[in-house]
């Protein structure tokens, strides 16, 4: 499904839904610089429980784009 059925089905533009995904993609990849961030804080602070809960955020993040591409 490409092109023309697909912005009939979803009534986006072809053009239009491929800059949402990379807008999307790019927030997703921001995020995971943020999660490393202050997963790296939280380690210093000895907050190791917070610390994992960021990296698990990021690790997820990074295997849902895996997906995606």
């Amino acid at each position: 499904m490409f092109g023309n059925e697909l912005e009939i089905r979803l009534g986006v533009k072809s053009e239009e839904l491929y800059k949402r995904i990379d807008a999307r993609i790019a927030q997703i990849k921001k995020q995971i610089e943020v999660n490393r961030q202050l997963m790296k804080e939280a380690a210093k602070k000895l907050e190791f429980i917070l610390a994992d809960q960021y990296k698990r955020e990021a690790i997820r993040l990074e295997e849902l784009l895996e997906k995606k591409q």
